[in-house]
């Protein structure tokens, strides 16, 4: 993940990322290695409460039936 200030006296951010993953359910799907791949950007703003977070992301691999884009909101902390 990348952030980088937009407007500083608001403390608002934007942020990109890339993120590789997948969810195993037992060791035979382990064994095989396939990680899917999403990108996306977004707009973030700390509070003491946790980060706002507004993002879009689309999967780079997607599938036939899956949705072009994934829109999502959060408040989580800072890592």
């Amino acid at each position: 993940e990348l952030r980088f200030p937009i407007l500083s006296k608001y403390s608002l951010y934007g942020f990109s990322f890339i993120d590789l993953g997948n969810v195993y359910g037992n060791k035979k799907t382990l064994e095989k290695l396939y990680l899917r791949k999403t990108t996306g950007f977004g707009l973030m703003v700390p509070t003491p409460a946790g980060s706002f977070m507004f993002g879009i992301s689309t999967v780079l691999d997607r599938k036939q039936n899956e949705d072009k884009y994934r829109i999502e909101f959060s408040i989580s902390a800072i890592f």
